[in-house]
């Protein structure tokens, strides 16, 4: 993994993930001219405030803090908090823009605390809520 590699070699994690990000931003802008779709939108100001918030928070604090992460505790383990980030983001949603959550998210959350539940609980304990269902 090219973070962990950068992390070993000492760079900074904030230095490699922008430069990073600026080649996503690079390698995205060719695509939509590649593929003749206008990005800019003559809508609102209320448009753009989540777009940068999501931006800001999702990408520039999150990929930081879990690269980050990898470099402390590995990345098999930090892995494991890449599950919970879509009840991050649907809760953020719920509070800030008014997201309505619908059968389909309830039941994607519960299979992922689900599966969390699975790989964090010992195998002993697992078979004894087998047991006693």
């Amino acid at each position: 993994m090219f973070s962990i590699r950068h992390q070993r070699r000492g760079l900074e994690t904030l230095t490699t993930n922008s430069w990073a990000m600026l080649y996503g931003t690079l390698v995205m802008g060719r695509s939509l001219c590649c593929a003749a779709i206008i990005l800019c939108q003559n809508g609102p100001s209320a448009i753009w405030a989540p777009c940068f918030t999501s931006a800001l928070f999702g990408s520039v604090i999150a990929f930081g803090a879990y690269f980050t992460l990898v470099g402390r505790i590995g990345a098999s383990k930090a892995a494991y908090s890449t599950l919970l980030f879509p009840l991050v983001a649907l809760s953020i949603s719920t509070v800030y823009e008014g997201y309505v959550w619908h059968s389909s998210a309830v039941i994607g959350m519960a299979l992922i605390l689900l599966g969390n539940m699975v790989m964090f609980a010992k195998p002993e304990q697992l078979l004894l809520r087998r047991r006693l269902a």
